[in-house]
């Protein structure tokens, strides 16, 4: 079956073109199919020339069974070291059909999933901008599924490093932070948390937004625990901050909501809430500082080890 329609998908034929790249879509959404589909030699090649088909219909669906196929653990590296594979994703994040552009958001960021993929997705600074762009179109799910890949992009420090350079980036993030909504906020946040993870220059950038930070401090008692737990991480990345811990000292709303959390919130809140709140106590050692830094079995700083990357499931 498989061989029959990448055979087809690559054809001459319009119509049969269409016909075989929505059932490829269609299929990509199976779990097991996921796997079944990249066991063939020929499929990968193929779906990936449908990234650069001149028929946008057949691109549309392309983006989708990578959105697809990237929820797949075993499949991003296969994925992303093919030659002009992530080239022609990120190029699809500038396409003029909306639905196109957020498939090809969401394999990124299901991509991204992978830490050892995301420095080489963010290669080129503009990616970034191109999220961005989508992040601040006023689409949800689009502005949502950019959100999860800056997230999960933001988990590696050279990627962190180039954000911190893009101003327009930046604003978008702390846009959708101050006013957005549901799940692109959730992602926004959980995105500003990667981002000030050791990087002063990050830091001082949300510390010169005082009303993003006040919006970061009233989320720490929103109702959506992850938005909650995102919050913690960015307060408690913040407090390794001189700066930071004065900022967060004088905000009576901040404290007050950091207490909160220790004594009301899930274990993994309560602990970033902890950490802050130790940095923040004059501390008889500069160890009690250090540990903000969200450390742990499993995979490093940042979010490795609190299992913080935004994997998605929910396919195209």
């Amino acid at each position: 079956v498989v061989e029959g329609l990448v055979g087809l998908v690559g054809g001459e034929d319009a119509e049969s073109a269409r016909h075989a790249g929505r059932t490829l879509a269609n299929l990509s959404r199976g779990v097991g199919n996921q796997k079944r589909l990249l066991a063939h030699p020929a499929a990968l090649p193929a779906l990936i020339d449908m990234l650069v088909s001149a028929d946008p219909e057949v691109q549309r669906y392309g983006g989708g069974v990578f959105a697809n196929l990237a929820c797949d653990a075993a499949n991003p590296a296969a994925i992303s070291d093919h030659p002009h594979c992530l080239q022609r994703l990120t190029r699809l994040l500038r396409s003029q059909d909306a639905e196109t552009a957020r498939y090809a958001a969401l394999a990124l960021a299901n991509l991204a999933c992978d830490p050892a993929k995301q420095a080489q997705i963010g290669a080129e600074e503009q990616v970034f901008v191109d999220l961005a762009a989508l992040l601040s179109s006023g689409e949800d799910a689009a502005a949502r599924h950019a959100a999860r890949a800056l997230a999960n992009l933001a988990w590696n420090p050279v990627n962190r490093s180039k954000i911190a350079t893009l101003p327009v980036v930046q604003e978008a993030i702390a846009g959708v932070l101050d006013s957005g909504e549901g799940e692109a906020r959730r992602y926004a946040v959980g995105a500003v948390a990667n981002l000030l993870y050791r990087n002063i220059e990050l830091q001082a950038w949300i510390l010169n937004r005082p009303a993003s930070f006040r919006v970061l401090g009233k989320l720490l008692a929103s109702d959506d625990a992850e938005t909650r737990r995102y919050a913690a991480r960015a307060v408690a990345n913040v407090s390794r901050n001189a700066a930071g811990r004065e900022a967060l000292n004088s905000s009576e709303e901040i404290l007050r909501n950091v207490g909160q959390l220790v004594v009301q919130a899930d274990a993994e809140a309560r602990r970033h809430a902890q950490r802050a709140l130790a940095a923040l106590a004059p501390p008889s050692s500069e160890a009690a500082r250090d540990g903000a830094q969200m450390g742990g079995g499993g995979g490093g700083g940042g979010w490795r080890a609190e299992a913080g990357l935004l994997q998605v499931l929910d396919g195209g």
